[in-house]
């Protein structure tokens, strides 16, 4: 199992319950994390995972805008990495220590644009952009988040992380 030092893994899902409880656990039989939570309107008692309760997400939207405007007020390690119910960690294996240098790391898409980088389903996230998305200005549109942070926040458009 591989080593994640100062990483959270997080899940968001207030509809499809049991397929994020196991996509948490299928993700902590590959890598080892400082903390594994998950944000939910239902209380679960769960070995080694930190249940937060909050008001029901039931749309793409309420979840992009809680990933980006909320999710930093939660999140007290340097990095998360967010899972979905259908998309978790698999080969813990392929982490590299040199992921800790970005602030975002997203699977490819395909888009004609060259900008084809930044899927949220599974990603990589410094706190630095949690902090920066959710406290300043800048970004306003939220959903969907993963398209906000991949394509419309492209690197010269926003603040650099200090």
């Amino acid at each position: 199992m591989k080593q994640l030092n100062n990483v959270s893994l997080v899940c968001i899902d207030c509809v499809n319950h049991g397929a994020a409880l196991a996509a948490i656990k299928n993700s902590l039989k590959e890598i080892n994390v400082d903390k594994a939570l998950f944000f939910t309107d239902r209380y679960f008692k769960i070995e080694g995972v930190e249940v937060v309760v909050i008001p029901k997400i039931d749309s793409k939207d309420s979840y992009s805008h809680f990933l980006i405007k909320e999710i930093y007020k939660y999140i007290d390690t340097d990095f998360i990495i967010t899972i979905q119910h259908d998309g978790w960690i698999i080969c813990g294996d392929a982490w590299s220590d040199e992921f800790y240098e970005y602030d975002y790391i997203g699977a490819k898409w395909l888009y004609i644009d060259h900008r084809n980088v930044g899927n949220g389903a599974v990603s990589f996230r410094s706190k630095k952009l949690l902090n920066a998305l959710g406290t300043d200005d800048f970004i306003e549109i939220t959903p969907p988040c993963d398209e906000i942070i991949g394509r419309l926040c492209a690197r010269d458009r926003i603040p650099p992380l200090a």
